[in-house]
């Protein structure tokens, strides 16, 4: 650094070191002079870029200390996502295949039925019942009890009828014609009591199915031999204002037919 030594005095600097950068050169923040496209070891560096360095390392620890910590549930996650997409897109293929496949099974139990092939059809209906989706299920159960009931079944299509009656799964309004069909079926093939068993649910207030089922018990009531309560359960259902207009022109009708029996 110093080429020689005064006699008797300090070393004197050379020319490079009066070209020494002043100290305040670094204190605004730049190198003293312009800074070298590459600078090298030993060079000036602005201190900015120090600090952005200093910065990204900083940013980097953080970030490999964040993904140190949950790198593994986010690559899970991630899996799960395209997986659970995936596990989505065939779950909806399936169901589509599935209800095609029940369709074409639903439309072949109702050839049957028209060919009036009743024992084939209620087969059909009853696997259909079974292996089919909750609306197809519903749909086959009600084609399975008619089945039954038109191939002479009377029994066996009671039992369907009450077997959709008592799946709480099923809407009430369908449970309740369920339970209507059933005391139909019961009052065709003789057990009157039977049937307004089946009834006596479905003619509370607020029930959509009461003034059909209150129709239904004065038709038992009258074909049991019971004509005077049959005319007043008539009666008492033409004068009803709340009851659909077919239902009280039926039972209006039945009034006119029973007092004019009883006057011949």
């Amino acid at each position: 650094m110093f080429r020689g030594v005064w006699r008797g005095g300090p070393t004197r600097p050379t020319k490079a070191d009066d070209r020494a950068p002043p100290a305040f050169a670094f204190a605004n923040g730049r190198s003293y002079g312009s800074r070298p496209s590459n600078p090298g070891l030993g060079e000036s560096v602005p201190l900015g870029d120090i600090f952005q360095e200093v910065d990204e390392a900083v940013r980097q620890d953080r970030w490999q200390a964040v993904w140190s910590r949950y790198g593994n549930w986010i690559i899970a996650s991630v899996v799960i996502v395209v997986l659970g997409t995936a596990g989505i897109s065939y779950w909806n293929n399936l169901r589509e295949e599935r209800r095609l496949e029940s369709s074409a099974r639903f439309s072949e139990g109702l050839s049957l039925l028209e060919q009036q092939r009743y024992g084939e059809s209620a087969d059909v209906f009853a696997e259909l019942s079974q292996d089919s989706g909750a609306g197809y299920a519903l749909l086959a159960e009600f084609r399975e009890a008619q089945a039954q009931a038109q191939s002479g079944d009377s029994a066996g299509a009671v039992a369907t009828y009450d077997r959709i009656r008592a799946d709480e799964s099923v809407k009430d309004t369908y449970r309740d014609l369920a339970g209507l069909f059933a005391a139909l079926q019961l009052m065709r093939s003789g057990s009157p009591d039977d049937a307004k068993a089946r009834l006596e649910p479905l003619k509370g207030e607020g029930k959509p199915l009461s003034p059909l089922a209150r129709e239904l018990e004065a038709h038992i009531l009258f074909q049991a031999g019971d004509t005077d309560a049959a005319r007043e359960a008539f009666k008492a259902l033409s004068d009803d204002v709340g009851a659909p207009s077919g239902v009280r022109s039926r039972a209006a009708e039945m009034v006119d037919a029973i007092e004019g029996g009883e006057a011949e």
